[in-house]
């Protein structure tokens, strides 16, 4: 899984049948390299609106510069 917040990035695996990982707020988040069989769950605290949703990662750069700047 490949994780930028707009100042930091990284990639993190996920390898077995339990890990899991919880993703806050304003964080820009790519599912990569899947191994064949892969499984993926989401679970959501509210629900899906895609008009909430950057789906453009120079916008969402735009948008997480100002939560950055503190």
């Amino acid at each position: 899984m490949f994780l930028d917040d707009g100042a930091t990035t990284q990639t993190v695996g996920l390898e077995g049948s339990a890990p899991g990982l919880i993703i806050g707020n304003w964080v820009w988040h790519e599912l990569i390299d899947f191994a064949p069989g892969t499984v993926v769950l989401v679970l959501a605290s509210t629900s899906y609106f895609e008009s909430e949703y950057l789906r453009n990662y120079d916008a969402f750069l735009g948008e997480v510069a100002p939560h950055n700047a503190n």
